[in-house]
């Protein structure tokens, strides 16, 4: 590799270190490697070896061709997001899984009983609820009221009900349960944002692949992978809401909840070169998006 490949890898792994406001000594530790490697790696004198570069990639939920490649310069500092915090977790929320409705949708009996039960459940997750403590028969009752609106050329019930199928399959392919204690700790104060990161969701080199997540993946998919696609197309074939086909589709990759063989990570990196893409050509749910 020339010294560009070096100083680039170097200063991915610095910038994506800081933005989770780790020190060097912090991510040698959580890669198993020694504090004076990570050092060296980020002024560009020595390049991790493959195995090593795997393990950072995977900490760092990135694949090896991101760390190579790409330019994490202007990558947000995460730990300064007010994750802790009941209004932004709603803004963030609700620019991340979009609540559609408009006057004609809400002339229809069935879509309007449902988007007043999905709200519900929506104020529910802003205000930091658990998935323990929603109504199953509330949100089977949101979903079944979709599906009639559906039937009765709502689109706007599809794309509601993509909304559900997007969530669902974020709780199964995305959370698991380091993630679930570290939000409840969050939420009771007894960690702060970095800890939540460093606990919940970046992931230390001797973390197990979890099989009982890829099979309830795999069963996820399984079940709704018709159900998604149909109502993509439908999106796809309607002016107002054809972006929004797209947008899903991108977030499909983003959530790992399509399963294709691929690694959460490789599926994580296709999403958002998605999303990229469609923000330039102007879609508005992926400009909202890209960079959060």
């Amino acid at each position: 590799m020339d010294n560009k490949v070096y100083y680039r890898i170097g200063n991915n792994i610095r910038c994506l270190r800081e933005s989770f406001g780790l020190s060097q000594e912090e991510l040698a530790l959580e890669i198993g490697i020694g504090k004076s490697a990570i050092c060296q790696y980020e002024t560009g004198t020595s390049v991790p070896v493959r195995d090593v570069l795997i393990k950072i990639a995977k900490y760092f939920h990135v694949t090896e061709t991101d760390l190579l490649q790409n330019d994490y310069s202007n990558f947000r500092r995460m730990t300064d997001a007010p994750i802790n915090e009941i209004e932004y977790n709603k803004d963030m929320f609700e620019k991340l899984l979009p609540l559609v409705s408009s006057e004609s949708s809400m002339d229809n009996e069935n879509f309007r009983q449902a988007y007043k039960l999905h709200n519900q459940v929506c104020n529910l997750i802003g205000s930091g609820t658990t998935v323990e403590g929603f109504d199953e028969t509330l949100i089977d009752k949101c979903i079944e009221l979709y599906k009639k609106a559906s039937d009765e050329g709502v689109i706007e019930a599809n794309a509601n009900y993509l909304w559900w199928i997007c969530f669902f399959g974020f709780l199964t392919s995305f959370c698991d349960s380091r993630m679930f204690d570290a939000v409840e700790r969050l939420n009771q104060g007894r960690i702060g944002v970095k800890e939540f990161f460093k606990e919940g969701y970046l992931t230390p080199f001797d973390t197990k692949d979890d099989s009982t997540k890829q099979e309830n993946k795999k069963e996820f998919w399984e079940e709704y992978a018709v159900d998604f696609y149909v109502n993509i197309r439908k999106l796809k074939l309607n002016s107002l809401y054809a972006d929004l086909g797209d947008y899903y589709l991108a977030i499909s990759y983003i959530f790992d909840i399509v399963c294709n063989g691929m690694s959460s990570e490789q599926n994580g990196a296709i999403g958002s070169e998605m999303l990229s893409v469609f923000s330039l050509m102007g879609n508005k749910y992926a400009c909202l998006n890209k960079n959060s």
